[in-house]
């Protein structure tokens, strides 16, 4: 997502501040993009560093992702399970796919606005399966795994049992506010209000 500056007054002049750089210094972290390895690789190393500047103090990852790339979502997740920190999650717009794994794995309270929805799907090939036997016998091994790792993931986060899971990642799962709290995708419904004052 394009980054956006705002013009901040100090001793030296006027310089450009990005939107994100402002809310990093307030503990608060965007996953506004489709997941991939560069956005998965900084929204980690973020975490940690906060977890480790102050592990008392909660931070908060604000999400509006459609999801992406399996393995570099596994990065982000373990960043969350690990962080010192414990690290509050909302959803403001949508949640979908890893994004969604991601938003359940929250450790310090999971929120979400009450016009925001979530989805959950098995996972897919990001492109043209091509190859010869071996390889593509060898991507279907791969998914499989996918799937294994998110669904016990999910199972672990939701308290469902593995069969509910399976029925809801069976297909594309659209969960409004109130069906992902029912779900256990979140804790709680949330209002713009709260989160502008902090009261979550």
């Amino acid at each position: 997502m394009r980054e956006f500056y705002i013009p901040l007054k100090s001793a030296g002049g006027f310089h450009d501040e990005s939107i994100s750089a402002r809310f990093f210094l307030n503990r608060e972290l965007w996953l506004d993009s489709a997941i991939d390895d560069d956005s998965a690789l900084l929204l980690a190393k973020q975490i940690l560093l906060l977890g480790r500047e102050d592990p008392n103090t909660p931070i908060t990852l604000y999400i509006c992702s459609g999801g992406g790339a399996i393995q570099a979502g596994m990065l982000i997740y373990d960043a969350i399970r690990g962080s010192a920190a414990p690290v509050r999650t909302v959803v403001c717009g949508e949640a979908c796919s890893m994004a969604a794994v991601l938003m359940c794995a929250g450790t310090g309270g999971r929120y979400i606005l009450s016009h925001s929805r979530m989805m959950l799907h098995e996972p897919l090939l990001g492109s043209k399966v091509g190859g010869n036997v071996t390889s593509i016998r060898e991507i279907s091994k791969s998914l499989e795994k996918a799937k294994a790792d998110i669904d016990e993931i999910l199972v672990l986060h939701t308290g469902k049992t593995p069969e509910e899971i399976a029925e809801a990642t069976g297909g594309e799962h659209y969960f409004s506010a109130e069906e992902a709290v029912d779900f256990g995708l979140a804790d709680r419904i949330v209002t713009m209000e709260e989160l502008m004052k902090g009261e979550f």
